[in-house]
């Protein structure tokens, strides 16, 4: 803006001097006028007029002063009139000047005010262009933050741009604060916002994109690492047995494998970056959309460990096996990342939300599983799956995840594993068995010989005992035995080859395996061999079998303390609790099945021994010599044919009641009966040459269930209905067979044979030697008389009763006899119990 020019004033001195400089020669007026800068000034001020009446009032101020000189001085006055008409003409000639120059001045001024108002328009223009220069500048810085926030998008600095958009969202306000740059500035916030969250999503989610591409290497190094360890802690537990029963995870272990401490995710083969996550969660916090990103996070994490079982396609048994690793790979390192995450990022990822996606994938893995062993019988394969299961469960329980459904897959896995190997090895314990011929095994050389003992379960020093053999060797057994011990290590190893690495946290695996074992050699065994037993008429098998059921038995027992060093490792003391001792039972089927085949070898002796009793020719009311009915006393040799009972009361009632005719020759031992003869003579030779394997217990079973069965034969005789009556002499007679037996057996020198034929011998006694009266007294009967039955007694008595001699003539003795028959019978029936 111009400054307001100040009115001027135009004394009476200032128009003087101004005239005398006027009055002064002067250029030319082309180049030079004294009067243009006064002309100039008042245009300038716009004081013409002004000036105009300043130089009349000076006109006439002039003239009075001439005047008035004049009137002092005349010719003064006159000059000086002259000199005012020169100076009127001056003046005059002065006014045209001005007025010229008032012409001139105000062409000149015209221009002077358009050129001031283009001056000013211009000065307008230059201020509106500073000020849209500052605009512009403003805007350029503004832009240039812009351009910054764009750069730092581009390379990546997404949080340096949310801070410079903070920036320029803050900025205070300015020229352009209202202006539709700024505002489309600030509206465009949101949208840089957007697109630097949409630049880390992308991130995120190539990110996500490579560590599902990155997974199965994380979960191939865990696993392999895992197996790493598992090797190693098998070896230590071999080395130290007292560390059978830990588990690889427990502290022990762990602190055994901390110098080989691993991690999967950053090591020399892969180095995992989780930059990109973190990252994405920084921005997301500034942003304040977390849970968007752990929403969205989540249903990616899901999707794509949904995507790891759809991947692998239909599983069977056939594939199982090659497809099962690679799955397990895919989801420990799945689950590996997905822990590292949890524990780094803090509040981003929940446990719960981890919990759950691995029950869900838990639960998938159960299935997939389950279906691909649906129908498999191939034990090589559910070994295999095992195998996979076990190192997938150990290496995701060190990373803190609940592996109970798998635990419970294993021990569903191992029960089928367990049926099938049953099913296999019950097919093959029959086929030894019953293709067993029953006959020692030979063993030709040393090597064939080492081989059986090593798979065998022999008796102390029995090995030994055999060692001392020549070649070619004869075993107890037959090659059954030591082909069901090659089958029970093999079932047995492979049983524990399965639950290797579980059995000790498992105590219902042990129970399993005994009732596995009791279920082979109990049914596919003892049983089948006692089948067979039950269709063995030679008695040589039988014996064989007797064999190897001992054997057998003794191997159940070994079998025993070979299951609790597997269990707790060689020189571990089991406590005595029910859950820490492993017993067979089938120890006591084999040895019911002994009993059995005891039993089937006395049934075939009883039936060859019936075959001689089907021979015999007994008579049973045979006549007395003419010469011994006489009446009188029974002698004392007679008494003591019969083995007298040592009591004196019996001998005395004896004597008493002998008063009678003697009816049976007590003086005179006949030969033994042909039948009988025969039958003792094949009964020693058949057992001791058919039964020599047999150790002496069995066969002086053989021999005393032989002897009761003949006692059972003669007895029947007596007391059974084939034999109607009988006399004394019979009686005597069946006394000298049996006498002729006792010393028979008696050279064998066997324990417990002596007290077979008790009965009879002391029923046989009290009837001949006349003691029936003394046998009604309870203290006789007891201490004399215990192994004689008052109900066989009186059918033998009965019998007695109903003989004569001659039925057609009955004499007066033999009608005493007969009455006094029947009266002992009546007294012992008072003895009887009544039949119920």
């Amino acid at each position: 803006m111009f400054k307001k020019l100040k009115r001027p004033t135009f004394t009476s001195a200032d128009i003087e001097a101004q005239l005398s400089r006027s009055m002064k020669p002067t250029a030319p007026p082309k180049t030079s006028n004294p009067s243009r800068p006064l002309v100039k000034t008042l245009q300038d001020t716009q004081t013409s007029q002004l000036y105009l009446r300043s130089l009349d009032s000076f006109v006439q101020e002039k003239e009075h002063e001439i005047e008035r000189i004049c009137n002092e001085n005349y010719e003064d006055f006159a000059s000086a009139v002259g000199m005012l008409l020169g100076l009127r003409e001056g003046t005059g000639h002065l006014k045209s000047q001005i007025g010229l120059l008032d012409e001139q001045i105000g062409q000149v001024g015209q221009e002077l005010s358009n050129k001031k108002r283009a001056l000013l328009r211009h000065k307008k223009v230059a201020r509106n262009i500073d000020e849209a220069i500052d605009s512009l500048q403003s805007c350029l810085r503004v832009l240039d933050q812009v351009n910054k926030v764009k750069e730092m998008i581009t390379s990546k600095k997404y949080f340096g741009a949310l801070r410079a958009l903070e920036g320029l969202r803050t900025l205070p306000p300015s020229t352009i604060s209202s202006t539709p740059f700024y505002q489309q500035i600030m509206l465009s916030i949101p949208l840089f916002r957007t697109e630097i969250k949409s630049s880390v999503t992308a991130e995120q989610n190539a990110w996500l994109l490579g560590i599902r591409e990155s997974s199965p290497l994380v979960g191939q190094l865990a696993l392999r690492h895992m197996e790493v360890r598992a090797r190693k802690w098998k070896s230590k537990v071999e080395r130290d047995g007292n560390v059978k029963q830990v588990r690889i995870g427990s502290a022990i272990e762990l602190v055994n494998n901390e110098k080989s401490e691993f991690n999967p995710l950053n090591n020399e083969h892969i180095s995992m970056d989780f930059k990109p996550l973190l990252q994405c969660i920084h921005i997301y916090d500034a942003l304040n959309s977390r849970a968007e990103l752990q929403q969205a996070y989540q249903a990616d994490r899901q999707r794509q460990a949904q995507l790891i079982l759809s991947t692998r396609g239909a599983i069977t048994p056939e594939n199982i096996s090659t497809t099962l690793p690679g799955l397990m790979e895919d989801l420990v390192g799945f689950f590996i990342i997905e822990q590292h995450v949890l524990k780094t990022t803090r509040t981003f990822r929940t446990s719960r939300e981890v919990d759950e996606l691995w029950d869900e994938m838990s639960v998938a893995i159960v299935e997939v599983v389950s279906d691909g062993l649906k129908n498999c019988e191939d034990s090589t394969t559910f070994l295999a799956v095992k195998l996979s299961i076990l190192r997938f469960e150990q290496t995701l329980e060190g990373y803190g995840y609940d592996v109970s459904a798998l635990t419970r897959l294993i021990m569903t896995m191992f029960e089928r594993y367990s049926d099938l190997l049953q099913r296999k090895y019950s097919a093959d314990f029959d086929q030894i068995v019953m293709e067993d011929d029953n006959q020692p095994m030979l063993v030709k050389d040393q090597a064939e010989f080492d081989q059986v003992v090593a798979a065998c379960w022999l008796a102390p020093g029995e090995a030994e005992h055999l060692a001392t053999q020549p070649f070619p060797r004869t075993m107890p057994f037959s090659q059954t035995f030591p082909m069901c011990c090659i089958n029970i290590r093999d079932f047995v190893d492979q049983f524990y080859h399965f639950v290797e690495g579980v059995t000790q946290r498992h105590r219902n695996i042990d129970e399993l395996l005994r009732k596995s074992l009791d279920g082979l050699l109990i049914s596919h065994v003892s049983k089948n061999i006692c089948n067979r037993l039950s269709k063995m008429n030679n008695l040589s098998q039988i014996a064989q079998a007797v064999i190897n059921l001992e054997h057998f038995a003794q191997a159940a027992e070994q079998l025993e303390t070979l299951l609790m060093t597997l269990k707790y490792g060689i020189g571990h003391q089991a406590s005595s609790s029910a859950g820490s001792v492993l017993t067979l039972r089938s120890s006591e089927s084999f040895h019911a099945a002994v009993d059995f085949a005891q039993d089937r070898i006395d049934s075939l002796i009883a039936s060859k021994l019936d075959e001689f009793f089907e021979m015999a020719e007994y008579d049973w009311t045979p006549a007395l010599p003419a010469s011994m009915r006489k009446r009188g006393v029974v002698s004392g040799t007679a008494a003591q044919a019969v083995n007298r009972p040592s009591s004196p009361a019996v001998g005395q009632a004896g004597q008493r009641q002998s008063t009678t005719m003697q009816w049976f020759d007590a003086n005179t031992t006949r030969e033994p009966s042909t039948y009988l003869f025969e039958m003792i003579t094949f009964l020693t030779a058949y057992v001791d040459s058919v039964l020599i394997m047999l150790n002496e217990r069995i066969k002086t079973r053989a021999y005393r269930k032989a002897l009761e069965h003949i006692n059972g034969g003669l007895l029947s005789y007596l007391v059974g209905p084939d034999v109607q009556k009988l006399n004394e002499q019979a009686l005597k007679n069946l006394v000298d067979d049996v006498t002729f037996i006792e010393k028979e057996v008696k050279r064998l020198e066997k324990p417990g044979l002596d007290d077979v034929f008790d009965e009879i011998k002391s029923m046989i006694n009290l009837i001949l030697s006349e003691a029936v009266q003394a046998y009604m007294e309870p203290s006789i009967r007891q201490g004399s008389y215990t192994s004689v039955k008052p109900k066989n007694l009186k059918i033998v008595l009965d019998k007695l009763g109903r003989w004569v001699p001659d039925p057609r003539n009955i004499t007066g003795d033999d009608a005493l006899r007969m009455t006094r028959r029947r009266k002992e019978a009546e007294l012992v029936s008072k003895l009887v119990p009544p039949s119920r």
